[in-house]
């Protein structure tokens, strides 16, 4: 590891990575300079080095503001756009969120738009969740159950229910207080809410095992 002291790594300095942007504008700059048999001398003490270092300063500077104005295009790395976002997508941050937090709701919220087969949920219960997140269980094609209503002797029935749209989220509660806990389940229901068809129910709990048509009792999955 070297530790680079100096007018390219000013404090807080960088440690080690190479040169930095600036210091690889300033030679680019340096080099065109002294090309030539009209070759400025571009050596430390004098002028022409110190003018090529003010352009690259310049240039570093527009070069670090693009860098984060594309950022605020990515829900994961925006900015100053993501209230302008939350609004346009109705995510309602909370009290004690933090900008991550903000920041991986509006991000499965984003994905939930467009996209809502089973990898989809997966990844906005993953990304709401994080370390909290266990698996997405589906229940077993032995365990669907199929019912069409009807009257006999009468007309065939035309409704239907079955269990078989059916997914649950599972999570663990290790490391977060109830209140964390709840908010995060909050916000993934509201989140699967909004992303999922009709005809795909859902829960979100906590537990070891699933039951087909059977809810949830407080957080536990039974």
């Amino acid at each position: 590891m070297t530790i680079g002291l100096g007018i390219y790594n000013p404090m807080p300095m960088q440690l080690g990575g190479g040169d930095s942007i600036l210091e690889v504008e300033h030679n680019a700059i340096l080099d065109e300079l002294g090309k030539g048999e009209l070759g400025f001398d571009v050596s430390e003490d004098t002028e022409i080095y110190w003018e090529a270092y003010g352009d690259a300063v310049a240039s570093f500077m527009f070069w670090r503001m693009n860098q984060r104005l594309s950022a605020q295009g990515q829900p994961k790395t925006m900015m100053e756009n993501l209230p302008v976002w939350e609004e346009a997508t109705e995510t309602r941050p909370g009290p004690n969120d933090t900008g991550f937090d903000r920041r991986v709701r509006l991000d499965a919220k984003l994905r939930g738009i467009a996209n809502n087969a089973l990898p989809d949920i997966e990844q906005a219960a993953e990304r709401i969740l994080g370390d909290n997140f266990d698996a997405l269980l589906l229940v077993d094609s032995v365990d669907w159950v199929v019912y069409w209503p009807g009257v006999n002797p009468g007309p065939p029935g035309f409704e239907w229910t079955s269990n078989r749209a059916r997914v649950c989220i599972r999570a663990t509660n290790s490391n977060l207080s109830q209140e964390q806990l709840d908010l995060k389940r909050s916000a993934l229901v509201n989140q699967l809410d909004a992303m999922l068809p009709a005809w795909v129910s859902f829960c979100v709990g906590t537990g070891t095992s699933f039951v087909c048509n059977v809810g949830i009792i407080g957080e536990t999955l039974l």
